[in-house]
């Protein structure tokens, strides 16, 4: 520590204790043991959380924190003064020498509301090693009291006769090089801002530079207790003592934390609540002896409970009531809403919590206005378009099915988190509508169609059996790959199960009609080639057809080819 370096003394001030020839008892009783407790604060600026809790526990209705640095002319220290001003109670020269600056005694052991009951907080003003530190408080009963803590840890203690408003001001006077000066701003703020973020009373937090001008820094620490969560919700309990804030995080955000009156006793990213986001706050919450951790006691334990049941109850529904939003949202043309969707579902996967009591529901393809969303108990028997409202969802839909539209998911990532969620919720993942249905809208031919597929049906006679049909379609679904299939119609459009694909169109009896997909490049072009030269175009649309469906043997090709020959022979002469 530094050399002790005593200041002027006020003026109408008699020192009550201090220096060598002070009693021994304004000297520490076990200077091993005050090392030791120093040594204690991982932290060196958690004097600022000690600080703040005995301004909170004098009843303080405001703080102002104060850096002020005073540079030193070259190879000499500066000197940095940290003053922590609060309106508070005061003390009074009882408490001063008799609480304040002896290790693990303290007012508060009769107080439930006040934290720093161990009596050891104030030791953590030397872990910065200040060359002194000063203690200016009054009660308003118009004296003023004035202690100075050096280094070597003796005190001084003075009592000026002036008028003084109620509260207490503790001044560290803390030598340090100038190139450690914004370190040390920037370290305080940090832990004003890890300590004592969440109180309930305001702190102000100003750094003054050398020149005296404008703060370098001049900022509120105090926010409201919240968490930075995809969905979050705010509980307390029935008694009003205990508040809660829970949230499922983003993605490796995992985090839970203590608060007594706002003041961080406790914070870990390895609790035992899943993966969420919490703060609890409750002024019956402790420190541990160390000051590192919170007392795992009946308080702690209550606290844990509320934590629990705050996310398996209000954290959950809160969760479906915003999917439900963004789902509706995004029913009604908001694309923005798609990401929100899927950002909540993620976490919720991420969390493995079980399903909330309210049903999750997704954007569906519905062909009425009333109802946008399906609910999860309805997935058992329902399809997921990834391409959103196409012909095939808007026709199952039609038909009664529950089309879940997943186009809110921007890629093939995203979509397959979405699905396993839908396993886990439904048991299985309801089967994309394209996978399992095929919608066929027949198209009106023209003349040269009406000719071109005459003549295939004649083709295709000569070699295996004619078709009973064949139809010119718009193909949506499993079979929009196929050139052609066959399939029984039941309407026009009609919906086919993939499944009935595979009819053979040149059974002997009771033969389906086949159907070629119009856009399929190879009918396309039989179809422009039909007029100049039909032969050939109904040749290789008929050729295509038995290799789409397996006909294709040796014998029929050549036969095919032989028919067709013959007919171009015959066109020829």
């Amino acid at each position: 520590m530094s050399a002790k370096k005593k200041g002027k003394k006020p003026a109408s001030a008699a020192p009550y204790r201090g220096g060598p020839a002070a009693p021994a008892e304004s000297a520490p009783s076990d200077r091993g043991l005050v090392d030791d407790l120093i040594r204690q604060f991982a932290d060196r600026f958690a004097f600022f959380r000690e600080l703040v809790q005995n301004s909170i526990d004098a009843g303080a209705t405001s703080i102002h924190v104060q850096l002020a640095w005073e540079p030193a002319p070259e190879g000499e220290l500066g000197t940095m003064r940290v003053s922590v001003r609060d309106d508070g109670a005061g003390m009074t020269r009882e408490i001063l020498e008799n609480d304040l600056t002896v290790l693990f005694k303290s007012t508060k052991e009769s107080r439930d509301d006040a934290i720093g009951k161990f009596g050891i907080g104030f030791v953590s003003v030397l872990a910065v090693e200040p060359e002194v530190v000063i203690v200016d408080t009054s009660t308003g009963d118009g004296t003023r009291w004035s202690l100075h803590l050096h280094g070597d840890q003796t005190y001084d203690l003075f009592r000026a006769d002036t008028g003084a408003g109620r509260g207490t001001t503790v001044t560290l006077v803390v030598p340090l090089p100038d190139p450690e000066e914004a370190a040390f701003v920037e370290r305080s703020e940090a832990a004003l801002k890890r300590w004592c973020r969440h109180t309930r009373v305001p702190i102000r937090f100003v750094a003054l530079g050398a020149d005296g001008g404008d703060p370098r820094r001049d900022v509120r620490i105090d926010e409201p207790m919240t968490v930075d969560a995809v969905v979050s919700v705010h509980a307390r309990s029935r008694d009003g003592l205990t508040t809660v804030v829970a949230g499922l995080p983003r993605a490796g955000d995992r985090y839970g934390a203590f608060f007594n009156q706002g003041l961080l006793l406790h914070e870990t990213r390895d609790h035992e609540l899943g993966e969420v986001i919490f703060k609890v706050s409750d002024a019956r919450l402790e420190h541990t002896l160390s000051r590192d951790d919170v007392r795992r006691d009946e308080h702690y334990a209550r606290a844990v409970e509320l934590v629990a049941t705050t996310i398996r109850g209000p954290l959950l529904d809160e969760l479906a009531e915003q999917l439900a939003n963004a789902s509706e949202a995004f029913a009604r043309g908001g694309r923005d809403a798609g990401a929100r969707i899927v950002e909540i579902l993620d976490a919720f996967v991420r969390s493995e919590l079980p399903a909330p009591r309210r049903a999750l529901v997704l954007p569906a393809i519905t062909t009425g206005r009333d109802r946008k969303v399906a609910r999860m108990h309805e997935l058992s028997s329902a399809f997921v378009s990834h391409e959103g409202r196409t012909p095939l969802a808007e026709a199952l839909a039609a038909a009664g099915h529950v089309v879940v539209d997943l186009s809110f998911a921007p890629d093939d990532a995203a979509r397959e988190r979405v699905t396993s969620l839908l396993a886990r919720v439904g048991g299985d993942a309801p089967p994309r509508d394209r996978a399992c249905w095929s919608l066929i809208v027949p198209i009106e031919p023209t003349d040269a169609d009406v000719a071109l597929l005459a003549s295939v049906s004649e083709r295709l006679d000569h070699v295996v059996r004619r078709p009973s049909e064949i139809l010119l379609a718009e193909v949506h679904g499993a079979a929009s790959e196929h050139l052609a299939f066959a399939t029984s119609p039941r309407a026009t459009p009609w919906l086919a199960r993939a499944n009935d694909h595979q009819a053979d169109p040149f059974r002997l009896l009771m033969r389906p009609p086949l159907v070629l997909r119009a856009d399929h490049p190879i009918v396309h072009a039989a179809r422009a080639r039909a007029e100049d030269a039909p032969v050939l175009a109904s040749a290789l649309l008929a050729r295509a057809i038995l290799v789409a469906r397996g006909a294709l043997t040796p014998s029929v090709d050549a036969s095919l080819t032989e028919r067709a020959l013959r007919d171009a022979l015959g066109d020829a002469r």
